[in-house]
């Protein structure tokens, strides 16, 4: 699926978080973020249970997050640093 480079305000972004380090049986995960980007050329974007098509709701993928620390409590404290929620939009 296509994304935008910048972000769009009041839309969702993706941010990939390649970290593994606290995988207790087999590494893998830091992977994940760009083998998704890799296979989201061939999902369908119509959507049955939306009744739409994901391509009209735009968002944007902000690449990953770059980690220079393998500590689990620290990869928190980035992801809490370079990402906003405000629960108050859900209601």
């Amino acid at each position: 699926m296509e994304a935008a480079a910048e972000p769009v305000t009041g839309r969702p972004a993706l941010l990939g978080i390649p970290f593994d380090q606290t995988a207790s049986f087999r590494k893998g995960a830091a992977l994940g973020p760009d083998a998704i980007r890799q296979v989201s050329n061939g999902l369908e974007t119509y959507s049955p249970s939306l009744d739409r098509d994901l391509t009209s709701s735009p968002f944007a993928d902000l690449g990953n997050l770059s980690l220079h620390t393998k500590d689990a409590e620290r990869v928190n404290t980035l992801v809490r640093d370079n990402t906003t929620f405000d629960p108050a939009r859900l209601s």
